[in-house]
């Protein structure tokens, strides 16, 4: 049997394909009990705005951490169908940059969250909706 530390003591060397194999085993999306969970409220009466509060989550392997609650505006919505806007961490593989956006929905008369994509250039799971 060969065991292989990835991380943990002073002499381990730490790369990131070490973080994504153990941070890929764990469980996409928003951590429960890690600050405010990336709570998502809506901020304000006036525009369509919502707070995704502090929290920690995991993307295509990667760990990441909102340290301070931001405002996402949330897109305009057709006058006549209703739509289904999903708050998503993503990660790009091609700049290695994790964010946390509103994905508009399509508007339809059945609604339907907008898709999530996983492919070679990004990855994106679902933040916690309130």
């Amino acid at each position: 049997m060969t065991i292989e530390q990835l991380f943990g003591n002073d002499t381990s060397n730490v790369s990131e394909d070490h973080f994504e194999k153990v941070f890929g085993t764990l469980h996409e999306g928003v951590h429960e009990g890690a600050a405010n969970e990336c709570e998502v409220v809506a901020s304000g009466p006036v525009g369509m705005t919502v707070e995704v509060r502090t929290g920690t989550f995991v993307t295509g392997g990667v760990f990441a951490r909102v340290s301070a609650q931001d405002v996402l505006v949330i897109g305009v919505a057709d006058a006549l169908n209703p739509r289904i806007d999903r708050i998503v961490c993503r990660r790009d593989n091609a700049t290695n940059q994790v964010t946390v956006y509103v994905l508009a929905g399509v508007a339809a008369g059945a609604r339907a969250p907008g898709p999530l994509e996983r492919n070679r250039s990004d990855h994106a799971a679902g933040a916690a909706l309130r």
